[in-house]
């Protein structure tokens, strides 16, 4: 009778990004130029060379987590709460052992 659809929300991609993304794009880069006023004009040019590839950068899916970008890991770090114990299992293989 009725199809059951299988994804209940989908995000919008144009070209290799999706368009949130191309929001945080955009939004960053007019963060850039407000922010180059500040910049020594010596050091303009590294200022640029290293802004927007850290803007794409930050904007790519994450190599760990593929449902999250790159700037969510970095946003995740800063928030996290640093008093909090966190054991690190340690995985031993029987060829350590030997």
């Amino acid at each position: 009778m009725y199809e059951i659809p299988k994804q209940f929300r989908s995000e919008i991609k144009i070209a290799f990004l999706f368009l949130k993304d191309i929001v945080v794009v955009i939004l960053s880069i007019i963060f850039i130029f407000t922010v180059d006023k500040h910049v020594h004009d010596f050091l303009k040019l590294p200022f640029y060379l290293m802004a927007f590839p850290l803007v794409f950068f930050l904007v790519v899916p994450s190599a760990t987590n593929k449902e999250r970008r790159n700037y969510h890991a970095v946003l995740y770090a800063l928030m996290r709460n640093r008093t909090k114990y966190h054991p690190i299992q340690r995985v031993e293989s029987e060829e350590e052992n030997v």
